[in-house]
């Protein structure tokens, strides 16, 4: 299996990363208030973990996304 990764540009906001992982309850609040940033960005690889406001299986997870 080859998994192939480009980037935008637009790169990681950690802090809505941690926001994300608090709101769809796959961490805690205390627990993210732990994380260093590098661990914050590494909240990415979550199982469901999505910044968007809504993702599906055609348009991926919308990580770095901002709209």
């Amino acid at each position: 299996m080859l998994v192939e990764v480009s980037d935008d540009g637009a790169g990681f906001d950690a802090r809505r990363l941690r926001r994300r992982a608090v709101d769809m309850g796959l961490l805690s609040a205390e627990k993210v208030a732990e994380l260093t940033e590098q661990q914050s960005y590494e909240l990415a690889f979550l199982p469901g973990l999505s910044t968007r406001a809504e993702a599906t299986d055609l348009s991926g997870r919308g990580v770095g996304s901002t709209r």
